[in-house]
């Protein structure tokens, strides 16, 4: 099995059934999809001859998307959450760009809302946030990762960089997934014929997206320059000074103390890429692959 689409069962019923619906009637030969679905889900249309479905013991975002991959079988690896609809052909132009540059570890595709916007991956700020990259039509960009929403990996950049952290909602995954990556110097480059249609939500606010933040810079601080302090310090003022004059200012400095202070004590927190028994959480090995000279096996 050469491709893998996860296609997490979360959100909204019809949401999800636009996003399944637009990958069986687009899927590319040889390629499998994989739904993570807490036990819930009931395949109501009774697809189980298309799709393979893996049963999480957990909604969380990323934990479908982490049960999803220790399921799938592809060299190549493409997660689509809830709201993203694939299109005719999308995922031609990106095989293809696999086939042909060995040192692209990830893709990103073009993510168009229905203000026709392009939204091309992430790029890491060292104050601890992700920024969308923004292109215009055909305009190719130079993002740090691509946005779990509509990314395609490796299966051995997954391997390299651990499983997706699931403490962290996906904005915040994004910026922390785009920090390993750059970490490692491992390439994400933009397919700009590969076009997805949905929307990347803009920064949540509030208690827990301020802690996530802390997270996420006390992860790779020590990695990101002589700035970094003050980079987030900027980063910790604008996520608070949004909030006047509601109480949000109250709650959004919480978080900012709170995260500090246990991504401070939590060991879990830290990330060394030079560790591999702290660094690489590796998935478990399920299948062999093909091409398994090009790619980091997963070790149990």
């Amino acid at each position: 099995m050469r491709f893998s689409i996860i296609v997490p069962a979360l959100g909204p019923q019809s949401e999800f059934d636009n996003t399944l619906v637009s990958v069986l009637e687009n899927r590319p030969d040889s390629a499998e999809v994989v739904v993570p679905h807490t036990k819930e889900y009931q395949d109501p249309y009774n697809l189980s001859d298309e799709v393979r479905f893996v049963e999480a013991s957990s909604d969380l975002p990323l934990h479908l998307l982490n049960v999803g991959i220790e399921a799938s079988q592809g060299a190549l690896i493409h997660s689509l959450q809830t709201g993203m609809e694939a299109t005719p052909g999308w995922t031609q132009s990106v095989l293809e760009r696999f086939d042909a540059d060995p040192e692209s570890a990830a893709l990103t595709p073009s993510i168009q809302d229905d203000s026709r916007a392009l939204i091309a991956g992430i790029r890491y700020q060292a104050g601890g946030t992700g920024k969308p990259v923004r292109v215009k039509r055909r305009q190719t960009a130079k993002p740090d990762a691509p946005c779990i929403e509509a990314g395609f990996f490796r299966a051995s950049t997954l391997a390299a960089i651990g499983p997706f952290d699931e403490k962290l909602g996906i904005h915040h995954a994004n910026a922390d997934t785009a920090a390993r990556l750059k970490r490692l110097d491992l390439k994400t480059a933009h397919v700009p014929d590969c076009m997805i249609r949905g929307s990347v939500p803009s920064r949540p606010t509030g208690f827990r997206s301020s802690q996530q933040l802390e997270r996420v810079y006390h992860r790779h601080r020590r990695a990101m320059g002589s700035t970094v302090t003050l980079q987030h310090l900027f980063t910790v003022a604008t996520n608070v000074t949004r909030h006047v004059p509601s109480l949000g200012v109250v709650t959004a400095m919480f978080g900012h103390c709170l995260g500090n202070i246990q991504s401070r004590l939590n060991q879990s927190t830290s990330w060394d890429p030079n560790d591999q028994q702290s660094a690489i959480i590796p998935f478990p090995e399920q299948v062999d692959r093909s091409d398994s000279d090009r790619y980091y096996r997963r070790s149990a």
